[in-house]
C-alpha cells in the first residue's frame, strides 16, 4: 500500500535546496514516479496510509513548549496577594461591582452567560452565593441600585434583567436593543438606563419593568452611557465618533458633540463628574487617542487632551503598507488606531484633575490648568487639571490600561492593566504606589470599596475565569487644599498635548467587549 512520510521539521531533509540546479539535481536523482524513495529512518517522525488525514496537532504540546519557555524564563508567576477569590464562573469574567450598601457583595458577570451575587465572610470565605441565570450570551454589564437593593446584568443577548440583591430572585426581565454594552443606574432612584449595538439607549423603572424611554440618534453601536451626577441629564458615546446629551423626561437630544473639531474615531468610555455642583462636566476618551472635556450644558468643547500623539502616524503608516487591493492595510490602520485607544477616564473627587488611560500603556496625570503632561508613570492612564487643561503625570503600565478607579476622598487612583495586575498611583508625584498581583491573565474590569474608616478594598475581574478581592491601605486624607473655582464654560479651548518621550507599548485587543461564543 502507498503511503506518505511526515518528516522531522529538523532534519536536513526539509531544507529546501541553495539554487534552481541543485533542485534539478535532485529531481534527476528521484528517477520517474514509481520509483521508491529512500529516507533515513531516523527523519521520520509518523506514517500514514494515502486519503487518510493526520490527527489534528494537540494543543498539549503548545502548552508543553509555554510551560518549557516559562520554566526557562525563570521567572516564576508573581504571588497571589489577593484576600478572596471567586472562581464560580466557568468563563472570562468580564465585569465586576460592589454594593455600595453592603460592600461585602459582590457582582460579576461572564462569558459564561451568567452572573453571580456572592458574598464574603469575615475570613475571606463566599459564604453566599446565587447563581443569576437566564441569559443567553455573555453578561457584558453589571452594577447595583444606589442603594444597594437591586441589582442589573446586561448580556449581549439584548436582555437587562433585574434581581433582588438579599435573595438573588430575579424581579423583572428587560428587553430592548439588540445586545445590551453597558447598563448603569440612576444616581438617586431606582431607574435603570441601558445602551445597545443597534444604536438605541433604553431606561426602566425598574420598580414595575416599565419602559420610559427610547433615546435614538447614535449610528452604529453606543459604546458608553451615563447619568450625570445630577441625575438630570443622560449622557452617551457612541461609534459613530459622537456624545451625546439626552433630557430624561422628553427623550430629546438636546446637543450632540460630533464631527469637525471632535473625536475622530468611535468613543470607547465615558466619565462625569462625581460632584453635582459640576455635573455639567463629561470627559469622553475615543480610539482616536484623545480625550475630550465637554460642557454639557453650555454645549462647548472646553479641551481636548492628546492621550496618545502617535496615533494618526501609526494609522497613516499601516495604512500606506497595502497590499493588493490594499484591504490588508485597511485592517492594519485600523489595528493601529485601535493600539493607542483611550480606554478609560475619569475625574478626581478632590482635586480639579482627570485621567486617561489608554491601550499604549499609558496612564496620564493632566493639569488642566496649564494643559500640559507633568509626568509619565509606567501604565496608561492620565490625571488632568480641570482649571488649566494641563496633563500633570502621565503614568506607564508594561500593558494597556482596561479600567480607573479615583479614590474617592485622596489624589490616588487605581488601575486595572493587561498584564493582569492592578496598580495604585499617587496622583501628585505621577508614583506607582503599590501593584497588586493574582491573576494570571488580563484584568478586565475593578471596582472599589473604602470605608470612613481605614479600611478597603479593589475588587477585579479577569480572563483568568475569575474574580479577586485584594486589601488596600488606606490613609488619612491630606489638608485639603486652596479652594479652585469652577470650570466654566468661558475657558477657552485648548489642545493639551502629552510631552515628548510619553509613548507606550503596544497593547492586547480590548477582550471586555467581546463576545461570548
Amino acid at each position: 500500500m502507498s503511503s506518505f512520510i511526515v518528516r522531522d521539521p529538523d532534519g536536513a531533509a526539509d531544507e529546501p535546496a541553495a539554487d534552481a540546479e541543485a533542485q534539478d539535481e535532485v529531481s534527476s536523482m528521484a528517477g520517474d514516479d514509481n520509483d521508491e524513495a529512500f529516507i533515513d529512518p531516523s527523519d521520520v517522525i509518523e506514517e500514514y496510509d494515502v486519503g487518510d488525514e493526520p490527527p489534528p496537532a494537540d494543543d498539549s504540546d503548545d502548552e508543553l513548549l509555554q510551560a518549557e519557555g516559562a520554566a526557562a524564563d525563570g521567572a516564576p508567576p508573581p504571588p497571589d496577594q489577593s484576600s478572596a477569590t471567586f472562581s464560580g464562573h466557568g468563563d472570562v469574567v468580564y465585569c465586576i461591582a460592589v454594593n455600595p450598601a453592603k460592600p461585602t457583595q459582590f457582582l460579576t458577570g461572564g462569558g459564561d452567560d451568567r452572573g453571580f451575587l456572592w458574598t464574603l465572610s469575615a475570613d475571606g470565605d463566599v459564604s453566599q452565593c446565587h447563581e443569576l441565570g437566564g441569559h443567553t450570551d455573555t453578561v457584558g454589564s453589571v452594577a447595583f441600585s444606589c442603594d444597594g437593593a437591586l441589582a442589573a446584568t446586561g448580556g449581549y443577548d439584548g436582555r437587562v434583567q433585574i434581581w433582588d440583591s438579599a435573595t438573588g430572585a430575579l424581579k423583572f426581565c428587560l428587553e430592548g436593543p439588540d445586545d445590551v454594552e453597558w447598563a448603569t443606574w440612576h444616581p438617586k432612584g431606582a431607574v435603570v438606563l441601558a445602551g445597545g449595538g443597534d444604536g438605541s439607549v433604553w431606561m426602566w423603572l425598574a420598580a414595575t419593568g416599565e419602559c420610559m424611554r427610547v433615546f435614538a440618534g447614535h449610528e452604529g453601536r453606543v459604546n458608553a452611557g451615563a447619568f450625570t451626577s445630577s441625575g438630570k441629564a443622560v449622557v452617551t458615546g457612541g461609534e459613530d465618533g459622537s456624545v451625546r446629551v439626552w433630557a430624561p423626561k422628553s427623550g430629546e437630544c438636546r446637543h450632540a458633540f460630533k464631527g469637525h473639531g471632535f473625536h475622530e474615531g468611535p468613543v470607547t468610555c465615558l466619565a462625569v463628574h462625581p460632584d453635582p455642583e459640576q455635573a455639567h462636566l463629561v470627559l469622553s476618551g475615543s480610539e482616536d487617542g484623545t480625550a475630550r472635556l465637554v460642557h454639557a450644558q453650555t454645549k462647548r468643547v472646553l479641551a481636548t487632551f492628546v492621550h496618545s500623539a502617535n496615533v494618526a502616524a501609526a494609522a497613516a503608516a499601516a495604512g500606506a503598507a497595502t497590499s493588493g487591493d490594499g484591504a490588508d492595510g485597511g485592517d492594519d490602520a485600523m489595528e493601529a488606531e485601535a493600539s493607542f485607544s483611550v480606554e478609560a477616564v475619569g475625574f478626581c473627587a478632590v482635586r480639579p484633575w482627570c485621567a486617561t488611560g489608554g491601550a499604549d500603556g499609558n496612564l496620564k496625570i493632566w493639569d488642566l490648568q496649564s494643559g500640559l503632561c507633568r509626568h509619565t508613570c509606567r501604565h496608561p492612564a492620565g490625571i488632568w487639571d480641570l482649571q488649566s487643561g494641563l496633563c500633570r503625570h502621565t503614568c506607564r503600565h508594561p500593558a494597556g490600561v482596561t479600567r480607573l478607579r479615583w479614590h474617592p476622598r485622596l489624589p490616588t487612583l487605581y488601575t486595572a492593566c493587561a498584564d493582569g495586575a492592578l496598580r495604585a498611583w499617587d496622583a501628585l508625584s505621577g508614583a506607582c504606589a503599590r501593584t497588586y498581583t493574582g491573576h494570571r491573565d488580563m484584568a478586565l474590569d475593578l471596582d472599589l470599596y473604602v470605608s470612613e474608616g481605614s479600611t478597603g478594598w479593589i475588587a477585579a475581574a479577569s480572563d483568568d475565569g475569575t474574580a479577586k478581592v485584594f486589601n488596600i491601605e488606606v490613609d488619612a486624607p491630606p489638608a485639603p487644599a486652596a479652594a479652585v473655582p469652577a470650570l466654566r464654560s468661558t475657558v477657552p479651548q485648548r489642545t493639551a498635548p502629552a510631552r515628548t518621550g510619553c509613548g507606550g507599548s503596544a497593547q492586547p485587543p480590548r477582550g471586555a467587549r467581546q463576545h461570548g461564543d
